[in-house]
């Protein structure tokens, strides 16, 4: 049953992430690389914003078995992303982020994010594992395709409007045919909910908004200090080296996460069950990553068109850390199965330390192929660092 349940959940999130990397071809000769710097930049705010906007309401929603509890955790979820989109909407309209024509454009997609999302973790709390592979295809299939048809319509907004789009349109669809559809508000205590809830909460949002102004800041970054051109060049090259991981973390993160917190209950949970889910996916993360790392300007040019060969050559330097991450990410909740958050959250500063160094250097005028070598080195060390840790402590139990 287990492997049938992963298996599902591998199966959809190929497809959509299949679907994905095929449209990414599409638009990379269709829209120039300003439309998508600027298409980038808002991926990354979405990304930056959706890691702490619920409180991590999504992760206690999995944990949770109690449905009216959860019904309640859904809703704190949407009104805070909603209420914490809002506010950092306006941060950044009043830093001008974004261009004056594709403001509020913007925070839809960041509000429609929020409620994808949260469909997503409520399907996956019920096991609803076939409706989850259905809103992911669903997103992606009008994310991409939809971008390549907007773009005769809309120019460079067709990028923002098929993001919205494809948002919007599944998670609405579940909530219209969904099992939560004809839930009444149900009663309890809100205050003793949040208090219930808020260790895990807390440290989770925090940690992923440290971890996320980590990898999301890389791109705003680069906008901010280097020409355009870079911003696309490094996004393209960071989507196509974290497909195999978001690949594997969107459904075996979510998957794991009951799974290892079934094995602790049973006093089952152990080093040699992380170790053996390393040594499982290593070679499929070296069939990806082993090409990137030795012919990555050569594939961008065969896949994305020539003037994608330099996405290629940053590719080439991010492989390195996105096989450590591929391997590490869906396993890395073994501190909260322990109840170790603070290790986590200590982590999170040390991967916030290593971003903050990074623009110092940027500051500086780094050479950015210097800056991404820099940045890379010091992330696997991290990495290596925190699984070292995390298996001391499992075997510590």
């Amino acid at each position: 049953m287990i492997a049938g349940d992963a298996g599902r959940l591998l199966l959809g999130n190929g497809a959509a992430q299949a679907i994905a990397f095929a449209g990414m071809a599409g638009i990379s000769r269709m829209y120039n690389a300003g439309a998508i710097g600027q298409w980038s930049t808002c991926v990354a705010f979405v990304t930056f914003v959706w890691s702490f906007s619920q409180l991590r309401t999504d992760m206690s929603l999995m944990q949770e078995r109690n449905v009216a509890e959860k019904r309640r955790l859904l809703r704190l979820g949407l009104f805070a992303h909603l209420m914490f989109s809002a506010i950092a909407w306006g941060i950044a309209y009043g830093f001008g982020l974004f261009s004056e024509r594709n403001n509020l454009l913007v925070f839809s997609v960041l509000a429609s994010h929020g409620v994808q999302q949260m469909a997503v973790a409520w399907q996956l709390s019920e096991r609803a594992y076939r409706q989850v592979n259905r809103l992911r295809i669903a997103g992606m299939l009008i994310a991409y395709p939809g971008s390549l048809i907007l773009y005769f319509l809309s120019g460079e907004q067709g990028l923002l409007w098929a993001l919205l789009a494809g948002n919007l349109l599944p998670a609405l669809l579940w909530v219209k045919t969904g099992s939560v559809q004809d839930a009444s508000l149900p009663s309890g205590n809100w205050r003793q909910l949040i208090r219930k809830h808020l260790p895990s909460m807390s440290y989770l949002s925090m940690g992923n908004f440290l971890l996320s102004l980590s990898e999301q800041g890389m791109i705003l970054l680069i906008s901010a200090y280097y020409a355009p051109v870079y911003t696309a060049a490094f996004f393209m090259a960071a989507r196509v080296c974290n497909l195999p991981l978001s690949f594997i973390q969107s459904a075996m993160s979510q998957y794991n996460l009951r799974h290892f917190q079934d094995l602790h209950d049973t006093a089952k949970f152990s080093t040699g069950v992380v170790w053996v889910y390393w040594k499982k996916w290593l070679p499929a993360g070296l069939a990806f990553f082993l090409p990137v790392l030795l012919f990555g300007p050569e594939l961008f040019r065969l896949i994305f068109g020539a003037e994608w060969t330099e996405a290629g050559q940053f590719a080439r330097l991010l492989a390195v850390v996105a096989l450590f991450r591929f391997l590490s990410s869906p396993t890395s909740m073994g501190f909260f199965v322990l109840g170790k958050q603070r290790l986590f959250f200590g982590f999170t500063l040390l991967f916030t330390l290593v971003f903050g160094i990074t623009v110092l250097l940027a500051a500086q005028g780094m050479a950015l192929y210097t800056l991404i070598t820099v940045n890379v080195s010091m992330q696997v060390l991290c990495i290596i660092a925190y699984n070292g840790v995390m298996l001391r402590q499992i075997g510590l139990r």
